[in-house]
């Protein structure tokens, strides 16, 4: 049997369905007002790093026109925007790193700031899960592919009701390369537009959420999207296999919360993390080889120095590491 690619991607359930829309449905009302709080390239920049965590066919053709037409480029001022929008996409804003990062946009901006920011993530979330899943019942549940986890009468429902925005939006997309580039007004024009006809379809949606909300609060169980089961793709080019992870260490004594040792190759590698800590919240793993820390080589490095420049940085710490099944190590150094 052909291998469903769409019904690996991260995939909505019922539950996580219902209680997303419920985390839309309260931030609609600054939804519509992002066009007065941040520019489009914020915007862009947000909603790109959610999507790229997403894998979203729609949201890939969506955003490379977008692009054009807001003229979006990415530098190092909107790097806190692309780096809170990457842990909300990985985490589906639930982690503590979203809400350290949200709160270092509200410190270096403002709370409508960050507030928007936090609305554009969730609308992109929406859309990239929307796309993901209706792809599922079409390339894979109708072929009798469908994912193991996920319920056919879900699948069935979720398509009744979505199959038609979705629809809009991809005849919408193939529209957008018509559209001016670098032009602000088309730009909010057609945020504002995809927005309004969205809250149709969200609202009936989160106001089901709503009525279910005290069942899964009392029932316990969990509410989460169907997690990515793709491999891991490369970020770093030089170093194959490798994958980029963003820390956020408010200060410099804050604990990470993970140990630090050497494998029978010599390379740093994790060798415990501790629950509930920074290192928890993050795609970090017992076994994985680190890399570098904030771009320095830790080849050749002993983990106690290693440990020492970890602890040394603070605010966003960026990872280069590798996912390996390694298990030799010697000396340990706690962070």
């Amino acid at each position: 049997m052909k291998k469903n690619i769409d019904a690996n991607k991260k995939l909505w359930t019922w539950r996580s369905s219902l209680i997303d829309h419920v985390r839309l449905l309260v931030r609609l009302p600054t939804l519509l007002l992002v066009p007065f709080i941040l520019t489009p390239d914020e915007v862009e920049t947000v909603q790109l790093a959610v999507a790229s965590s997403n894998s979203c066919n729609l949201s890939k053709v969506w955003h490379e026109h977008m692009q054009h037409i807001s003229g979006v480029e990415v530098t190092g001022q909107k790097e806190m925007f692309k780096i809170y929008g990457r842990h909300f996409g990985i985490s589906d804003g639930t982690s503590v790193s979203v809400e350290d990062l949200y709160h270092s946009l509200e410190y270096s901006n403002s709370v409508f700031v960050a507030k928007a920011a936090e609305a554009v993530a969730h609308q992109q979330m929406w859309l990239d899960l929307l796309g993901n899943t209706i792809l599922a019942f079409m390339r894979g549940t109708i072929k009798c592919s469908k994912r193991e986890e996920q319920s056919l009468a879900f699948e069935i429902l979720f398509f009744i009701y979505y199959s038609s925005i979705y629809l809009l939006l991809v005849f919408m997309a193939s529209l957008l390369q018509y559209v001016p580039t670098d032009s602000v007004i088309a730009y909010n024009t057609i945020s504002i537009i995809t927005t309004l006809f969205s809250i149709i379809y969200i609202v009936p949606y989160g106001f089901l959420g709503v009525l279910m909300l005290p069942i899964y609060i009392f029932s316990g169980k969990e509410a989460n999207p169907l997690p990515s089961r793709q491999d891991y793709s490369s970020i770093d080019e030089e170093i194959p296999g490798t994958f980029t992870i963003d820390l956020v260490k408010p200060k410099q004594d804050t604990k990470v919360g993970m140990r630090f040792g050497s494998n029978s190759a010599g390379c740093v590698m994790i060798t415990h993390i501790k629950p509930q800590t920074i290192a928890s919240n993050s795609d970090l793993a017992v076994g994985d080889v680190v890399f570098s820390i904030n771009g320095r080589s830790l080849v050749n490095v002993s983990p106690k120095l290693a440990a020492r420049i970890l602890l040394n940085s603070s605010g966003v710490v960026t990872i280069v590491a590798s996912h390996t099944d390694a298990s030799i190590f010697d000396e340990e150094a706690t962070v």
